[in-house]
């Protein structure tokens, strides 16, 4: 829905990141899988007020997300680092065809300061 809202704003369609943040801090794998592809649509705008507070509440969860071995269940969390990081979408490419997971995180991290 949150990928379908964004793609169709005329729809009116609306939704908060605010239980998928929730489900990112859960202690259980699927709750952060999950909640990483919710909030990987949801940051596509990149709106500066959702990413400041999943800098201060969600980068130890989306890094543990990163380390999977699947690029395709960490794939999501990198993504979203870097856009908290303030990476364009051509940075984020190339970090992830290296997955430069170090060079991500350190974005996300000193983003802002």
């Amino acid at each position: 829905m949150a990928g379908f809202g964004h793609a169709h704003p005329e729809s009116g369609i609306r939704i908060s990141p605010a239980p998928f943040i929730d489900l990112l801090n859960s202690l259980v794998w699927t709750d952060r899988n999950k909640a990483s592809l919710a909030l990987l649509h949801l940051t596509d705008s990149r709106d500066p007020m959702l990413l400041d507070s999943l800098r201060t509440t969600a980068i130890p969860s989306l890094l543990d997300v990163v380390r999977r071995k699947s690029h395709g269940h960490a794939g999501a969390a990198l993504i979203i680092l870097g856009r908290i990081g303030r990476m364009t979408d051509e940075e984020l490419g190339r970090a992830w065809n290296a997955w430069d997971t170090t060079g991500v995180l350190r974005a996300a991290t000193t983003a802002g300061q």
